[in-house]
């Protein structure tokens, strides 16, 4: 709860509701020192600080707040259903809607498959004609580049429908073409098995060029063994240099 702060951000609210009325809601969660509601094209939206009356009650505003979001988050007003958070600066809104991409990205990568090969001149017609049979589709984007490249990402409604899909259509032709099929990989996640898959085929290069055992057999001196031990630990990424050394 001390991580949220006395300011809240609410939207989706209906379109009837006035600042006066905003403030008649939540209200029943503690004192209010200000309701400030602006205009946007997708919508109203607002601003509500709850304040004590004691300056030095540093922890009244959070706990009124918290109180609102627990209990008014997702509430459904006259069918729309009402968003509640704390009132965050630009940075951090950044960093909470990237957070919330990769919680739904993640959430849907069993159902999203990843297809390679299509026709440069695909459609979505074309390919829910050809993928709506193992189950509804939520959503196709296509990529159309010429020849063998174009590909695109088709997003079911279940992961078993996905799964399907996948096994079936990976073992036959489709149209005269062999279809590469596999599940949808965060781009986040790719980044960083890249980055592993480029530390391993370092050290790999390192161990080919510096690593034979008769360099090891040829060492003379304690400095240069040293010397050798200093060369490979700088080769390692961060983490493992830290459990070679005990870290």
């Amino acid at each position: 709860m001390r991580r949220i702060a006395n300011n809240l951000y609410v939207k989706n609210y209906p379109e009837s509701w006035t600042e006066e009325k905003l403030r008649e809601v939540f209200t029943a969660f503690g004192q209010i020192s200000m309701v400030k509601e602006m205009n946007h094209p997708n919508g109203k939206f607002a601003f509500i600080c709850f304040m004590a009356s004691d300056p030095n009650d540093h922890e009244y505003g959070p706990k009124c707040a918290y109180a609102a979001i627990s209990k008014l988050h997702g509430e459904v007003f006259e069918e729309k259903k009402l968003y509640v958070q704390p009132a965050l600066n630009q940075a951090k809104r950044a960093e909470q809607k990237l957070r919330e991409t990769i919680k739904y990205k993640n959430s849907k990568k069993r159902c999203n498959l990843y297809i390679k090969n299509i026709e440069h001149n695909s459609t979505e017609e074309s390919l829910t004609e050809i993928f709506g049979r193992f189950g509804e589709i939520e959503s196709i984007k296509i990529f159309p580049v010429e020849g063998p490249k174009a590909y695109a990402f088709v997003c079911f409604k279940t992961p078993d429908m996905a799964q399907q899909a996948l096994q079936d259509l990976s073992k036959v032709p489709v149209n005269g073409r062999q279809l590469s099929i596999c599940h949808y990989e965060l781009a986040e996640y790719r980044a960083i098995a890249d980055e592993e898959t480029k530390d391993k085929l370092g050290f790999q290069r390192f161990k080919q060029m510096n690593y034979s055992s008769n360099q090891w057999n040829e060492i003379s001196s304690r400095d240069e063994f040293y010397f050798k031990i200093t060369e490979l630990l700088r080769t390692l990424p961060f983490q493992q240099r830290m459990g070679v050394m005990g870290g």
